[in-house]
């Protein structure tokens, strides 16, 4: 993957001592090794990644996670460097005594490691997928500071060499292990990324609230118009023009983060209301009554078919939150 560079990066320093001894115990033949090992380890894990700065709704169930880009429209990628160190001991003792003829004691301590992978140690999180439902994205990190696996080590046997090439071997070992390395899942805000779906009182809830009330106050003109009086019909007619464009400028706050698919309906929908209400004849004059007739059904029609879209965006809002 051309946009991504992960480099990581071990130093160790090491000193050791060792000792080996021959001897004998009561005139029982005895071999000694003893040793130990101090290191330390810096770990540098540098990470190439893309970032990202938004979050679509493509509509439904389906989310897209949306590449940073600079002025000249390339991807925008961060070079971050993590790092961890840890240092250990490790001792190592050996003895065996031959206790009788072809017989031998055996015993031995010691303190191993086993480093973590070159995976588990990578800085840098990578996004599995930029598509994504609305349980949210799967993105995967190693960890520079993992400290190695730590086994204590006991060993006891007895063997016996019975014969030219073969012997008889019983014994018992014991190992204390810590530090194991596993992975675990846990959520958290990706790069803080918007999350256009949500349970806090976002600006999407109340652009939508006020989009809500101001529907349901425009349709007072045609009450005010088939039972009121002219006082009310001239009341309500100045207010509607005023509440028509005041929704038309709250829609495009609401939508400013829609996707595509069905949203682009609904957007169609309030952009044809908006147009023809700037068709009213005290704006564009004209005498002819059906014409005017023709308009009032079809601003009224476009009024009607923006009540069921407006119920599907509700549905699925709450639906998928």
């Amino acid at each position: 993957d051309w946009n991504t560079d992960k480099r990581t990066t071990e130093e160790t320093t090491a000193a050791y001592f060792q000792f080996n001894n021959a001897t004998e115990f009561v005139g029982k033949p005895v071999n000694i090794q003893f040793g130990v090992r101090w290191e330390q380890t810096d770990v540098t894990s540098a990470a190439l990644a893309p970032t990202y700065n938004d979050v679509y709704w493509l509509g439904g169930n389906e989310f897209t996670m949306v590449e940073a880009l600079d002025e000249n429209g390339v991807a925008i990628q961060a070079f971050d460097a993590y790092t961890g160190d840890y240092d250990m001991l490790l001792p190592s003792l050996d003895y065996d005594i031959e206790v009788a003829e072809n017989v031998v004691l055996r015993a031995s301590y010691s303190k191993t490691v086993t480093r973590p992978s070159f995976t588990d140690v990578q800085g840098g999180i990578t996004v599995n997928s930029t598509s994504f439902k609305n349980t949210g994205a799967n993105a995967s990190g190693g960890n520079p500071g993992l400290e190695p696996i730590e086994s204590t080590n006991y060993d006891v046997s007895i063997e016996w060499y019975y014969d030219e090439g073969s012997y008889l071997s019983v014994g018992y070992f014991e190992k204390d292990v810590a530090n194991f390395i596993g992975s675990s899942v846990r959520q958290d805000n990706l790069f803080d990324l918007n999350w256009p779906l949500g349970g806090t009182l976002t600006w999407q809830v109340v652009t939508g609230t006020l989009l809500l009330t101001g529907m349901g106050y425009q349709w007072m003109l045609l009450r005010a118009r088939t039972g009121g009086t002219a006082a009310d019909v001239r009341r309500h007619y100045a207010a509607h023009r005023w509440v028509g464009v005041g929704l038309v400028l709250v829609f495009a706050l609401h939508a400013v983060r829609f996707g595509h698919a069905w949203t682009s309906a609904l957007a169609l929908c309030f952009v044809a209301i908006a147009a023809t209400g700037l068709l009213n004849r005290e704006v564009i004059p004209y005498r002819s009554r059906w014409l005017y007739r023709a308009w009032l059904w079809l601003h009224i029609a476009l009024s009607s078919a923006l009540i069921p879209l407006v119920a599907l965006h509700i549905w699925v809002a709450l639906t998928y939150q």
